[in-house]
């Protein structure tokens, strides 16, 4: 549909809030020129989101746009996994990465390392982002698509991006996927009053036919990368990479919860995380520069620390009240619990 549908009252208040935050927050930060540049990023994407929700373009050709690219992604992620490397493209704008390059996201048990697949992202987690929400697109698209060629093409999709998330080991995707797949299945039974179960004499639903392909594909890659894949998920016990990345996850948590308590009214300012980390920590050209130190991997304190309280409080204010909006919409429902769980294990959608 094309039906205009104009901007509540709250979601037009809510916005320019946010953005006059993110402006008004280069007046006192360290790197102005970054400030202004992420203030202006922040800018476009929630006006791309407040054009998206007027103009209501055809989504179901959105739909397929994220899942083309995505099918493409998987199978890239298929290769670089196989090869175990990533080529370096000056086009792709992917750099070189390998099992071997200390520093690079890999899997590692007693004896070898496990490269994760990149695709073309710079880092395995911001590619199982994006094949999650390409995942629930093409979920959705399997449920409405009529033509033959369309099913199938659905059916492919949906099973190449199921081995591609596979193949990148992110826990943090593969746990908010099934989180946001069981949290608005629930609210959806819970809406109608009575848990539906398929009518199978009128034949097998396209969504039981795609969640029996996606379900399959995952049986038959997680057996072909079992011993990788039985590390990452902590069967074997938890192997040295493992503790490493947990110790530093929590000890970036705890530094930015120091460092929230100090600049909770007004933030440090927008992009500016990093640089006052350095700060802190009193890095100098002769040891770490702010490029050395990583922003806190959730999103929610990682805004309340750069935009202050009024900034975060437009930020989480925004996403609940489109999340009250979409709660009778399963597919919208799906993306925005997926990216608000997603948001707690990862910064990529506030810093890529």
């Amino acid at each position: 549909s094309t039906k205009r549908s104009p901007l509540g009252m709250y979601e037009s208040v809510g916005i320019v809030f946010l953005i006059a935050i993110a402006f008004a927050s280069i007046l006192w930060a360290q790197d102005k020129a970054l400030a202004l540049f992420r203030s202006v990023s922040l800018a476009e994407a929630i006006v791309l989101f407040a054009a998206i929700r007027m103009f209501r373009p055809r989504l179901q050709l959105i739909a397929w746009s994220i899942v083309a690219g995505a099918a493409v992604q998987s199978a890239v992620a298929f290769v670089q996994y196989f090869q175990q490397t990533v080529a370096a493209h000056t086009w792709l704008g992917t750099a070189f990465h390998s099992a071997e390059t200390l520093g690079d996201s890999v899997v590692e048990n007693s004896d070898t390392r496990v490269l994760r697949s990149y695709g073309t992202f710079p880092h395995p987690n911001v590619l199982a982002l994006y094949l999650g929400f390409a995942w629930i697109c093409c979920f959705s698209l399997a449920g409405y698509v009529r033509s033959r060629f369309q099913q199938w093409s659905a059916l492919i999709s949906l099973s190449l991006i199921s081995a591609g998330l596979l193949f990148t080991f992110s826990r943090s995707a593969w746990l908010s996927l099934l989180a946001a797949l069981a949290i608005a299945g629930i609210a959806s039974a819970v809406r109608h009053r009575r848990f539906h179960f398929p009518d199978f004499k009128k034949g097998v639903p396209p969504r039981t036919v795609s969640a029996l392909v996606a379900l399959i594909t995952i049986c038959i890659i997680s057996f072909a990368i079992w011993e990788p894949l039985s590390v990452r998920l902590g069967i074997q016990g938890w192997q040295r990479l493992e503790r490493a990345s947990v110790a530093e996850r929590t000890s970036l948590t705890a530094d930015a919860l120091s460092q929230a308590s100090s600049v909770w009214l007004r933030g440090v300012g927008i992009g500016q995380y990093t640089n006052t980390s350095a700060l802190r920590e009193g890095a100098t050209s002769k040891d770490h520069q702010a490029y050395d130190f990583q922003p806190v991997h959730l999103l929610y304190l990682l805004i309340y620390i750069e935009l202050g309280l009024f900034g975060a409080v437009g930020f989480i204010g925004i996403f609940v009240r489109e999340l009250f909006r979409s709660r009778k919409t399963r597919t919208a429902l799906q993306f925005l619990i997926f990216l608000g769980i997603s948001a707690l294990f990862d910064h990529a959608y506030w810093t890529s």
